[in-house]
């Protein structure tokens, strides 16, 4: 029933090679030694001997300890040398709390720098700038071992679930962009600039992520669950529960329709992929089918490719969908969208309801599907399927990303290399070979994961030296909203990243100030003016009391008794700067008095201080409130000291007078 459905949808069906090719089923992975296999409990505690067993980890030691020196990431199951590795690790883990808690959707990287980072959370999404002096760069920066609150005692039981990482719950979002609902998928415009924001209701949102502004809106059918950009910045293709895909126009401001649309899945559709084929990645295959391509097309290809909860991955050819667009809208005015199914070039079957799609950078023509508890690795060119990995996760897997591993030993600098993620409902980060689809290493968390994002590998083609930015954050998202943000640490020999700081501004000017003069160079010394400080302007020019008030103002008591002493040495100047003063210019004295007379650094000054204030104000005692209590306490913090002296003088003529009997009984005990 389920094939006549789709032949009635699409019109005439064409099957997959991929039903008839044979599935390679790798081997499981050879284990070193029986300490790398191990179970791991749901309830959390070792010391009970009856949880039940959910999964294992198997790791291959020399991936566990690249893992654990680049990121942190040794799970249950891995051996001591490489925990021990993670544990001295300059690689750093974040834990963010989203706000309410809400489960973290999606998670997508900027394609330019300084590559920031969105989440959707909830009915918002959150955007982070992941270097420069934002709040996440220096949390993430942060030294290992410090807390932000270590006098709290109750923690939260989410927080308890990740007992050996350090929550970071207060650090805030760099912007946060609300919406009417829950976001389901996110997508950055090639340029960084614009962002498509895609959730409940078919509500579809372009907006500007420097200023927060909604520059376009878009309404979809039904629940929109994925959004992916075309290469020109002017279109976007979204997807939904409504099993159909569109394609929309952010040029024509009129227009709130879309321009295209592709029917014929029979569920919802959860994942576009746009695939950009050369020429050469073309040529890889036979020469009987390539013969065939030649004659039916020429050049590159321009694919979309969609996976849907009908178990289906389907295959259209975009660039002649928008060659017919182009077509359609010079002799057709109509707001409309037309209708492109009958682009469809082929089906392929997956086995299981869809759920993500990936596109390998080693072999652009192969792209590996997820769904279910399985993942595919598919040839789109020949229509085969090369292999297949179903034993990994033991719920549904939920996403998948690509990490490089350039600078691996096992590698080298000058190889690329890369390894396949994925995260799924149990809880498993899993990270497999593509070449084989063998499972190498991986962790859990406690939560289900929903989402997986690695920042983007970015190459120097000019140097052809890899570049200190290239994934160099793994970002996951779990249902109980918590993100967790590991930091790969940069090489020690490379250099930190510079900009050119822009024209006319200060840094510009400043440019070249810190560099160090060489032995050949012949150097100019600048003997600089040095300022004088306002109460020594005030000396200076014999104002006194104006420089006693600014000596006070530094609140300084170093400064205060070296401007007292110098006016004490002067003739009449304690006298002219403690005259002639009001309630308010007084009380900084006296309070200044009060504070420092008993202490024996200040105590000879202050006291002839006291004494000349005493002499000048006795007759206006008794006038202002303020100024008797602050004569009282200065009464009784020296008659508290003087009575302190007293008890020390009385002490010491008692232990005198031990002290003399003990030495007139030595004496006598000498003669004797």
């Amino acid at each position: 029933l389920a094939l006549l459905f789709q032949m009635s949808n699409v019109g005439k069906f064409y099957p997959s090679r991929a039903l008839a090719a044979p599935v390679v089923r790798p081997s499981s992975v050879t284990i070193a030694s029986s300490s790398f296999l191990t179970s791991s409990n749901n309830g959390g505690d070792d010391d009970e001997e009856h949880d039940k067993v959910t999964a294992a980890i198997i790791s291959n030691p020399v991936e566990a300890t690249w893992w654990a020196r680049n990121y942190g990431l040794s799970g249950r199951g891995t051996s001591s040398v490489s925990k021990a590795t993670a544990a001295s690790s300059k690689a750093t883990t974040t834990i963010l709390e989203t706000p309410n808690c809400n489960s973290i959707h999606a998670i997508e990287f900027a394609p330019v720098h300084p590559y920031n980072m969105a989440v959707a959370s909830g009915p918002r999404v959150l955007l982070y700038n992941p270097s420069g002096n934002s709040s996440l760069y220096r949390a993430m920066n942060r030294k290992k071992g410090l807390k932000q609150n270590d006098n709290d005692e109750e923690e939260d039981e989410k927080t308890k679930a990740y007992p050996s990482l350090t929550s970071n719950a207060t650090v805030p979002p760099d912007k946060t962009i609300p919406f009417p609902g829950p976001v389901y998928c996110i997508s950055f415009r090639p340029d960084g600039r614009l962002l498509a924001i895609g959730g409940h209701d078919g509500v579809i949102r372009i907006v500007d992520t420097h200023t927060k502004s909604i520059m376009r809106s878009f309404t979809a059918q039904g629940n929109v669950r994925s959004i992916k950009w075309l290469r020109d910045g002017k279109h976007f293709l979204s997807s939904g529960d409504d099993a159909i895909i569109n394609l929309w126009d952010v040029s024509q401001p009129s227009r709130t329709e879309p321009v295209l649309m592709w029917t014929g899945h029979g569920d919802s559709v959860r994942d576009i992929l746009v695939v950009h084929l050369k020429e050469e990645n073309l040529a890889r295959s036979s020469k009987k089918r390539k013969k065939q391509q030649h004659q039916q097309e020429q050049g590159e290809r321009y694919l979309m490719l969609t996976g849907s909860y009908d178990h289906s991955i389907r295959v259209w050819d975009l660039k002649s969908s928008l060659v017919l667009l182009n077509s359609m809208e010079q002799n057709n005015n109509d707001e409309k969208a037309i209708d492109a199914t009958h682009m469809l070039l082929t089906i392929i079957h997956h086995g299981a309801p869809v759920e993500a799609l990936i596109q390998m950078t080693t072999n652009p023509r192969e792209i590996v599907s997820a769904g279910g508890t399985s993942m595919k690795l598919f040839d789109i060119i020949s229509n085969s399927l090369v292999r297949e990995n179903d034993s990994s996760h033991s719920k549904t897997i939920t996403s998948l990303a690509l990490v490089s591993m350039v600078g691996s030993p096992s590698v080298g600098d000058e190889q690329r290399q890369e390894r396949l993620l994925s995260t799924g409902l149990d809880g498993f980060l899993r990270i497999y070979d593509p070449m084989t689809f063998h499972c190498l290493h991986g962790s859990k968390v406690p939560a289900p994961l929903l989402c997986v994002a690695a920042s983007p590998f970015v190459l120097n083609n000019a140097s052809s030296e890899r570049n200190n930015n290239n994934n160099r954050l793994l970002v996951t998202g779990s249902t109980d909203g918590f993100l967790s943000i590991r930091q790969r640490p940069r090489p020690a020999t490379s250099q930190a990243y510079k900009r050119e700081p822009r024209g006319g501004t200060y840094s510009y000017f400043m440019r070249g100030a810190a560099n160090l003069p060489s032995a050949d160079d012949y150097t100019v010394e600048l003997q600089r003016i040095q300022r004088l400080a306002p109460f020594d302007k005030a000396l200076r020019q014999f104002r006194y009391g104006e420089a006693l008030d600014e000596a006070l103002s530094t609140k300084t008591p170093q400064i205060v008794s070296a401007v007292l002493e110098e006016l004490s040495k002067r003739r009449s100047g304690l006298e002219i700067a403690l005259s002639n003063r009001d309630e308010d210019t007084l009380e900084p004295i006296l309070a200044f008095c009060a504070r420092y007379i008993v202490q024996p650094r200040f105590a000879p000054l202050v006291t002839g201080v006291v004494h000349v204030l005493l002499d000048i104000y006795e007759d206006v005692l008794g006038q202002s409130a303020m100024i008797d209590e602050l004569i009282e306490r200065l009464r009784r913090t020296v008659r508290v000291e003087v009575e302190a002296e007293q008890v020390l003088l009385r002490l010491m003529g008692q232990l005198d007078g031990v002290i003399t009997v003990a030495e007139m009984k030595r004496v006598h005990e000498n003669t004797a």
